[in-house]
């Protein structure tokens, strides 16, 4: 909690299940699906909070929605009237055969989710780290830049 009150008070907003919007552009940042609890442990929720997407939902503009769990995509976002959605926490597959992941948490093996976009609207970042113990195999980091362009 110290170290979050110390990067608010440098005017970054973290966006766990809040938006913020720059004219026609309105970002929302779902929470993971690890939430922080008061004795200092992470604990897995088992859904996305519903009240905070339907809120996200009903905004008017270009919505992107920032969720760091590409598994969320099929149960919980796919239905609802999003532009794009961000997410990541495959690491790509970690080990990648034939440009497919072998193995991504909250998918497991063979996940569908790992990389690249889906349905014109779903795109997921392999990342840059290697900080587990699992090294990245045939898996090259990559950053996405993603480019909005808006009618007028």
């Amino acid at each position: 909690e110290e170290d979050i009150k110390t990067v608010n008070e440098t005017g970054v907003q973290f966006l766990l299940d809040r938006t913020v919007r720059h004219e026609e552009l309105v970002i929302g940042g779902l929470a993971s699906g690890y939430g922080f609890e008061k004795q200092g442990r992470w604990k897995k929720t088992p859904a996305p909070n519903a009240d905070y997407l339907k809120a996200f939902c009903a905004e008017e503009g270009c919505k992107v929605l920032l969720s760091h769990h590409p598994e969320y995509f099929r149960p919980y976002l796919k239905a609802l009237p999003i532009d794009v959605i961000i997410s990541g926490h495959a690491h790509g597959g970690q080990w990648r055969i034939f440009g497919r992941g072998i193995f991504a948490p909250g998918q497991g093996i063979f996940p569908k989710y790992t990389s690249g976009v889906h349905e014109n609207r779903l795109v997921i970042s392999r990342g840059l780290g290697n900080h587990t113990i699992i090294p990245r195999i045939f898996n090259r980091p990559e950053m996405v830049v993603l480019t909005l362009k808006g009618e007028k």
